[in-house]
């Protein structure tokens, strides 16, 4: 049985909650391989480490995301090695407010983190009347038409709300099991900025 076997509930091909299949591969693995090619190495454990995922003050200029998000910072970050950082943006109707810790804890992404040496930063979007599914904003709800697609700039307001809390852990001293340690971060996965 391989790592997704473990970890994965739903069939492939199926379309129903989590909307987290196993489809037979590490798609997470997959996919952090396709940016860094020659950096990333599959996990050896399948299984992260609980106290290595914090919750994290998230700042929110646009009311659309939740107060709390979730940063996943390998052992090695907390002793001070340099780490990469990558943002990973959960999909309609899979914020913590839909299933929980699943895409958090899910994916197999903590897992590559923790290989690699890659601090995890984990946004989280509001359900509310206006946007149901708990969607990031990929089509201009939180900025409004007259924005002329600012949504999808470093000036739209749930982009630049997730780079002002990245900019907050950039320099700063995070707390976690009583031990004090700096985050010193390379951006390797990171937002287009335009």
């Amino acid at each position: 049985m391989d790592f997704q076997q473990k970890i994965m509930k739903n069939a492939c091909g199926t379309k129903a909650s989590p909307y987290i299949n196993n489809c037979g591969f590490n798609g997470a693995l997959a996919a952090f391989q396709t940016f860094n090619p020659y950096l990333i190495i599959p996990p050896t454990n399948t299984t992260f480490i609980k106290e290595n995922l914090l919750n994290i003050t998230q700042f929110n200029a646009s009311s659309t995301l939740e107060n709390i998000a979730y940063l996943y910072v390998p052992t090695a970050c907390q002793n001070g090695q340099l780490c990469g950082f990558h943002f990973a943006f959960h999909g309609c109707m899979q914020s913590y407010g839909d299933i929980q810790d699943q895409f958090i804890t899910k994916l197999g992404i903590n897992e590559i983190a923790e290989a690699n040496n890659i601090i995890v930063y984990y946004p989280q979007v509001v359900n509310s009347t206006a946007y149901p599914t708990g969607c990031f904003d990929w089509w201009g709800y939180t900025d409004g038409v007259a924005s002329n697609g600012t949504y999808a700039t470093k000036n739209g307001k749930q982009i630049s709300a997730i780079w002002d809390t990245f900019l907050s852990l950039w320099d700063s001293t995070i707390t976690a099991a009583s031990t004090y340690f700096k985050i010193g971060l390379i951006v390797i996965l990171s937002l287009i900025f335009i």
